[in-house]
């Protein structure tokens, strides 16, 4: 039984059967090991795309946490500084009010002095006073003088004073 265009079936299927062996073997050699090999590759790109927005995600959070911590030190510090201001407002007021104090203190005193100084004073130009005019008196008493020789007198003894004066 020949064939047209002189096929022969038998050459045929034992093509068809050295294509099938040769289609798996390229499959189970070839085709797999490369397939298993992708999907490998792609679940560790797929794992590091994971665990890189997992980072990410982590970076944003620890970010977020970072921001509120540097917000809550500068509020923190903030405070701080108004309380440290407040304190030294109050100890400059403190310090104001008892060198006023002191200052009044002491111009009260000095005023007292003065007074006590003014009174002295007084006193002893009543005393120095009393005493030229004892002295006039007493050398008037002891002998005549006359006006002149008087006005002479009382000028030198007044001059006498505001020397120890």
């Amino acid at each position: 039984m020949s064939m047209p265009l002189n096929i022969d079936w038998l050459q045929i299927l034992l093509h068809l059967f050295n294509f099938v062996i040769l289609a798996g073997g390229l499959t189970l050699l070839l085709y797999v090991p490369v397939t298993r090999f992708m999907a490998g590759r792609q679940g560790r790109f797929e794992q590091r795309e994971q665990d890189l927005a997992r980072r990410e995600a982590t970076l944003a959070d620890k970010e977020r946490q970072y921001a509120e911590l540097c917000r809550q030190a500068e509020d923190k510090q903030r405070a701080q500084d108004e309380a440290a201001e407040a304190q030294r407002r109050a100890l400059l007021e403190a310090s104001e009010a008892e060198a006023r104090q002191a200052a009044e203190g002491i111009l009260a005193q000095a005023r007292a002095d003065a007074r006590r100084e003014r009174e002295q004073a007084l006193s002893n130009i009543r005393e120095e006073v009393t005493e030229l005019a004892l002295l006039i008196a007493q050398g008037i008493l002891e002998r005549e003088i006359s006006a002149e020789e008087n006005a002479a007198l009382i000028d030198a003894c007044l001059s006498d004073w505001s020397r120890q004066t």
